[in-house]
């Protein structure tokens, strides 16, 4: 609510002085990232945390992640948008398979997952076997699939109320 009458004191031009040197930034409420598996038991997959709750955007940040298997071609990547250490417990956004990956031993792959945020808070996320450059990629605009306001509060409110020890920041 701050931001939004400052903003509109600047667009008026009709702002105290007091305020004209607040540089106001968007920001993405929730952390983004994937799941990713650490070995093949793994029932449950990781959050692969790439871009932190708080990031201004427009942004560009990568990750790396390999294969579980040898000469596996593909990779499935769930992507999620929250702040919980379980990654089934974050808001997923949507999914896409990586295929044609380079077969290989398992943990040679080099996939590159990267997660762009334009200047219209539109995502997408890409992956790239950058041993022979095949990709897929993801693009979610900001209202479809992505956390409400209620949401974004009530999880706020959750993390909140754990220890301090497991917050996330």
């Amino acid at each position: 609510a701050n931001g939004a009458a400052i903003l509109a004191a600047h667009l008026s031009k009709s702002f105290d002085t007091s305020i004209q040197n607040i540089r106001l930034l968007d920001v993405i409420p929730r952390s983004l990232g994937t799941d990713l598996y650490q070995s093949k038991k793994d029932k449950n997959g990781y959050y692969n945390i790439v871009a932190k709750r708080n990031t201004s955007f427009p942004f560009e940040l990568k990750s790396e992640c390999t294969t579980l298997y040898a000469n596996q071609d593909e990779m499935e990547f769930v992507v999620y948008e929250g702040d919980e250490e379980e990654v089934t417990k974050n808001k997923k956004l949507g999914n896409f398979t990586l295929m044609n990956i380079l077969p290989g031993r398992q943990g040679i792959p080099k996939i590159e997952i990267n997660f762009r945020v334009d200047e219209n808070a539109i995502l997408t996320v890409s992956a790239v076997d950058k041993r022979n450059g095949s990709s897929e990629s993801l693009q979610i605009v900001s209202d479809k699939g992505r956390l409400t306001d209620a949401e974004i509060i009530q999880m706020s409110r959750e993390i909140q109320s754990y220890p301090e020890e497991i917050v996330i920041d």
